[in-house]
């Protein structure tokens, strides 16, 4: 039996160059220079092959023809032998299974893409995947916001792996987001895709939540993005609130930095499409995100009214006013959220009976009022927003009302808004004391309803 002895870990450059020698025809020639070469010049290999070793010291000075003469008897066990050390030196592989992808109508962008066995190599800046087939090619816009990759080859190592990624875009754009569309846009398709009906674990590893920054509207990722560098930024809070209790590791040049190739069993890119009207999906959301902020309903001591006001755009000109008269029938308080903490803003919300407020993202706090709370929207003279938008995801959550301007005289139109969507508003004063008082009304039957419920059971 041939014994070998190694002194120090041998360079990948001696698998290589002993594969290339098994498949060369002339084998029988090339031993000896491959055992003088590795000797001599990379291996710093002892090996003593006391069976054979007056035949190897002749090998070296021999000719050719005396070479090959005096291989043949040894080129089995040699072959053999070589096949072996090979085997000792390859390095260890990781099975790449062909991907399976599958594609459904997604929210954004219309293309939710879903696929397995993926890896993010940090070298080639893109997520790769081995298929026959570019799958990546079906997924309209993904493929154009995200470097997706077929390869061939071994699988890259993997530094660390995850169960499920989920790879999305946040609204952000001249360096400011908008609170409305996180919510409508990433935080809700992301609940029903991660928490919604899902089996909990604690496990961080479970999910990871990646958000993406585009260069410019379905175009490109913009890997330098600085959206993600302060963790006091309510586009942060927000989407580290929805990857709770899994990872958040968001798409950007310092992760690439890391030189770190992470592997996901399976990757979702984009966003699922969202029945908005489901008062399951709303309602579920709600109590996840006021878990995660540690937020509890408190029930109500008095009736109060909180008017939200905005300063740029869509602004109520007779503030006071309103304020006034609402006051009037129920404590009333102006509401500002600009500089609010995200869990700030869920929790204020807990101290109000009513909500009211112009069409706007302030509005969308809503969401986090109390069961029995109630939201009013106050919608501009003909203008063509998204009241409807918002009127459907928050009658799911509880009592909702809306008041139409329909004075055109108390509107004052921003320049070059022909279709009214930036146009302040003085509200009529005695027409939102009417709909306040159906609110405080509504509010109160739920409240007795729910009561009532209770006692029943």
């Amino acid at each position: 039996m041939y014994k070998c002895y190694f002194q120090k870990h041998t360079h990948n450059l001696l698998t290589t160059y002993l594969l290339t020698l098994l498949e060369s025809y002339r084998l029988y020639v090339c031993v000896c220079l491959c055992f003088r070469v590795c000797l001599v010049n990379i291996c710093q290999i002892k090996i003593r092959f006391s069976p054979i070793s007056q035949s190897f010291k002749g090998c070296l000075q021999d000719s050719e023809e005396a070479v090959a003469s005096k291989m043949e008897v040894l080129l089995a066990r040699l072959t053999l032998l070589l096949f072996q050390l090979c085997t000792l030196l390859r390095p260890a592989t990781t099975s790449w299974p062909e991907t399976r992808f599958t594609k459904a109508y997604g929210h954004y962008p219309n293309d939710y893409c879903h696929f397995t066995d993926v890896v993010l190599d940090a070298d080639e800046r893109a997520f790769l995947y081995r298929s026959e087939t570019d799958h990546h090619n079906d997924c309209q816009f993904a493929k154009i916001i995200w470097p997706i990759r077929n390869v061939s080859g071994a699988k890259p190592n993997c530094d660390e792996t995850f169960e499920k990624g989920h790879v999305f875009t946040i609204f952000y754009f001249a360096g400011g987001s908008n609170y409305f569309h996180l919510h409508y846009d990433l935080l809700l398709p992301l609940y029903l895709a991660v928490h919604h009906k899902k089996e909990q674990t604690d496990d961080p590893r479970s999910h990871v939540l990646m958000p993406t920054v585009e260069s410019r509207r379905l175009q490109v990722l913009d890997w330098n993005t600085k959206a993600f560098e302060n963790d006091k930024k309510y586009w942060v809070q927000l989407s580290r609130a929805i990857a709770y209790p899994y990872t958040y590791l968001p798409l950007q040049e310092s992760l690439l930095n890391a030189k770190r190739n992470i592997c996901f069993k399976e990757i979702c890119f984009g966003t699922q499409s969202v029945q908005f009207s489901s008062d399951d999906v709303i309602n579920g959301f709600v109590e996840h995100i006021q878990k995660v902020v540690n937020v509890k309903v408190q029930p109500f001591e008095v009736d109060r009214i909180g008017l939200i006001t905005r300063s740029n755009r869509r602004r109520i000109l007779n503030e006071d006013d309103v304020i006034a008269a609402l006051g009037t029938i129920a404590v009333t308080e102006k509401v500002e959220f600009s500089g609010m903490s995200f869990q700030d803003q869920v929790a204020l919300m807990q101290r109000y009976t009513v909500l009211v407020g112009i069409n706007g993202a302030g509005l969308t706090n809503g969401l986090y009022l109390p069961p029995y709370g109630v939201v009013v929207q106050l919608v501009p003279y003909k203008a063509q927003l998204n009241f409807r938008e918002f009127g459907v995801m928050l009658k799911c959550r509880g009592p909702y009302l809306e008041w139409h301007n329909t004075h055109e005289n108390m509107t004052r139109v921003a320049p070059h808004d022909k279709y009214n969507n930036n146009a302040d508003t003085i509200v009529h004063t005695e027409e939102l004391k009417k709909v306040m008082l159906e609110a405080l009304e509504l509010s109160k039957t739920a409240r007795e309803t729910d009561k009532f419920v209770h006692q029943e059971l």
